[in-house]
């Protein structure tokens, strides 16, 4: 064979070379995609396994508002869900501590009636309110506010025994009340936001207008029990208070961000808590 032959060889077997090398990285991308998918869905799978166990471990929260109910839509009578009240229905808690967990009320408390509304410690008579103002109720959450929400409870529980096993009942409720809409969360890496009453506006002495804000507690009532935001809502269109939504409608929040918030409000604020509460 002559040197040209040989040379149209040679090049021909470098052609196959390439083509096979070619359909071998495609194969191995290929490879690697399913495999980064499989990673990815594992990972989404057992982020989704732990959110379970951490729900579960609240399904007493649940159960508790569930007996609570909510309120009429319209209020016929007067409602109320509160800290304290949700703490201490725990199958745990001793009787004798029923009452201290009464302190926590003006933390964390959503009140619903014929005659008046609030939140925490304020009871606002529904005549004197201007405007119920709606907030994402994600997009309040911050890891300011849910420290200073545990800080609270430290300083207010700080005589009464028991007070590492509240804090860690609180977190509990919080994550379940909180973060249970996380689960199932689109590939988009956002989750869609959730309007709720964040604000009541009304009229103070001589006529000026003041502000009742929802501090977290409430806001995850809110968050966690639709019915009772219906109720809420119902109740203020009866009597003619304005409803005031934010303009852009709904929003959407990283996912990233809310499950940093996620850890936050079931492990961090606790567990630093615990630590400094067992200090001398």
């Amino acid at each position: 064979m002559g040197i040209k032959g040989r040379l149209g060889n040679v090049g021909g077997a470098l052609t196959q070379a390439a083509s096979a090398g070619k359909a071998a990285a495609e194969r191995a991308a290929a490879a690697g995609r399913e495999a980064a998918g499989r990673s990815a869905t594992a990972g989404r799978t057992a982020a989704d396994a732990g959110r379970d166990r951490l729900a579960a471990g609240g399904d007493w929260v649940m159960e508790a508002l569930e007996r609570l109910g909510a309120p009429d839509a319209p209020a016929t009578r007067p409602w109320k869900v509160s800290l304290g009240t949700l703490i201490g229905s725990h199958p745990l808690v001793p009787a004798a501590l029923a009452k201290p967990l009464r302190l926590l009320d003006r933390f964390g408390a959503v009140c619903v009636g014929p005659d008046s509304v609030g939140f925490d410690g304020d009871d606002i008579p529904w005549d004197k309110v201007v405007e119920i103002r709606m907030v994402g109720g994600y997009r309040s959450l911050t890891k300011d506010v849910i420290d200073g929400a545990f800080e609270g409870v430290r300083r207010v529980l700080i005589a009464v025994p028991g007070r590492d096993w509240v804090l860690d009942r609180v977190a509990e409720a919080l994550t379940t009340l909180l973060f249970r809409r996380l689960r199932g969360a689109d590939e988009t890496g956002t989750v869609q936001d959730v309007l709720v009453p964040g604000e009541i506006v009304y009229r103070g002495a001589l006529g000026r207008k003041k502000s009742c804000e929802a501090s977290l507690y409430p806001l995850a009532f809110l968050l966690g029990s639709p019915a009772v935001v219906h109720g809420l809502l119902t109740t203020a269109e009866a009597r003619g208070v304005a409803v005031v939504r934010p303009e852009g409608g709904i929003d959407v929040v990283e996912l990233a961000v809310l499950r940093e918030l996620e850890a936050r409000a079931g492990g961090g604020p606790a567990k630093t808590l615990t630590t400094a509460t067992t200090a001398p």
